[in-house]
């Protein structure tokens, strides 16, 4: 599976997840009526999303195995060549690595530290050769 794969599961998880997004009343109103229930049986995820309680536990299972995939699919990669280098390709081009050079945004969105990457032989090929593969201007 490629990083991209792995996002791609991700979304659907989230997208076929009995949830809703308000930026009005309306759509309150709306999102309530797509999940029957009412006011009260809904609470606000840290994320914007609204989900019923009694689905809590599994929408926090959900983000849970999406993170033990992750965790699978990086020590997986041993030398980081692969999947490593690709996740780390992916967040630097959304999180505008290339207008900005700094790596912040890229690691937080992946969850690691400066010390995770410098500890993690994998981790810090993978990096380097994300860096590499943007200077040498191949990325699409």
């Amino acid at each position: 599976m490629t990083y991209t794969e792995h996002r791609k599961q991700l979304q659907k998880d989230i997208s076929d997840f009995p949830l809703f997004f308000a930026f009005s009343q309306e759509q309150f109103n709306d999102g309530l009526k797509k999940l029957g229930v009412s006011e009260d049986e809904v609470l606000s995820t840290s994320v914007g999303a609204c989900i019923r309680k009694k689905d809590e536990q599994a929408y926090i299972d959900m983000f849970k195995n999406s993170s033990k995939r992750l965790q699978a699919l990086v020590d997986a990669d041993r030398y980081g060549s692969n999947f490593v280098k690709g996740m780390f390709l992916y967040e630097m081009v959304n999180h505008e690595y290339g207008y900005t050079y700094e790596l912040e945004d890229t690691l937080n969105a992946l969850g690691f530290s400066y010390d995770d990457i410098e500890n993690n032989p994998a981790l810090k090929n993978g990096l380097n050769l994300a860096i590499e593969k943007y200077q040498n201007s191949e990325v699409e």
